[in-house]
């Protein structure tokens, strides 16, 4: 069966359902990586993450108290961003 799919606000018709499920797949784990405007939510639990301060310099950080996140090393934090790890390979017998 295929459907209507918008892409990049582009209407594209005739669109397998299996590609369709691909895609969201696609943008979902996108959604994942992307960087997260301080403004719009700080992590939710402590640990390290990426952060990208207002000079332009990308750090690791350590979020365990993120009350003061602005002036920290003299720079704003502005994004941040979870280190996502990749799933360990199983180890074939």
């Amino acid at each position: 069966m295929s459907s209507t799919m918008v892409i990049h606000k582009r209407v594209i018709t005739g669109v397998d359902d299996d590609v369709i499920k691909y895609i969201e797949q696609l943008q979902a784990e996108l959604e994942k990586h992307r960087w997260i405007p301080v403004s719009e939510r700080l992590p939710e639990s402590s640990g390290v993450v990426l952060v990208l301060l207002s000079d332009g310099n990308i750090i690791q950080a350590i979020c365990a108290d993120w009350v003061n996140y602005k002036g920290w090393l003299n720079q704003s934090i502005t994004h941040w961003k979870p280190i996502i790890l990749p799933e360990p390979e199983k180890v074939r017998t």
